[in-house]
């Protein structure tokens, strides 16, 4: 088994390949950097094969591993350099949380539920449907000097994503959108 924490950013932990992950910006970006000789591999994983992502993306510095286990994505999360989450709409966002218990550098869309959960642990992405502002964050995650920030208080940040707090929020947004459809 090789040691990957050198030259691997884990991206999208774990995703889907549905249009609000923005996966065709990030690989482009990744192509363009490796265009320059200057890309790490990058690790995909989620809801979905190695045939599917390949007939829809190609890069010799991608490795697409598709769902993995609980396991298997501690074992990334604690040897990558570093998290991608180029999505430009996310749920409850658990990915963020998991990077940052992983104290791991956080590349993310700037939009709402990535500075709700990250505040500024992260390497915000301006504009994620740009390639080239995908790349600069990705530069700035492989120059290896962007400060890992520890949260100053993981048990809020725990209390978050436990179960029970998830469910509680999506049971009240489902409850306000009953509320709204009787209207």
């Amino acid at each position: 088994w090789r040691d990957w924490s050198s030259d691997v950013c884990s991206s999208d932990l774990p995703s889907a390949l549905a249009p609000h992950k923005n996966i065709p910006n990030l690989v482009k970006a990744i192509d363009e950097l490796r265009s320059a000789n200057d890309s790490p591999y990058f690790i995909f994983i989620g809801a979905y094969s190695d045939t599917e992502f390949q007939r829809n993306y190609k890069s010799d510095r991608i490795i697409v591993y598709g769902y993995v286990d609980v396991e298997f994505l501690n074992f990334l999360y604690a040897n990558c350099m570093g998290v991608i989450l180029p999505s430009v709409y996310e749920g409850f966002g658990m990915p963020y949380a998991e990077a940052l218990f992983a104290q791991k550098v956080v590349v993310a869309s700037d939009i709402a539920i990535a500075r709700e959960i990250l505040n500024d642990d992260a390497v915000y992405i301006k504009s994620p449907f740009d390639s080239v502002q995908i790349q600069i964050a990705l530069k700035r995650l492989m120059d290896k000097t962007t400060p890992i920030r520890k949260p100053s208080d993981f048990s809020a940040l725990k209390a978050q994503t436990t179960p029970s707090f998830v469910a509680n929020k999506y049971i009240n947004v489902l409850e306000k959108c009953l509320l709204q459809a009787r209207k």
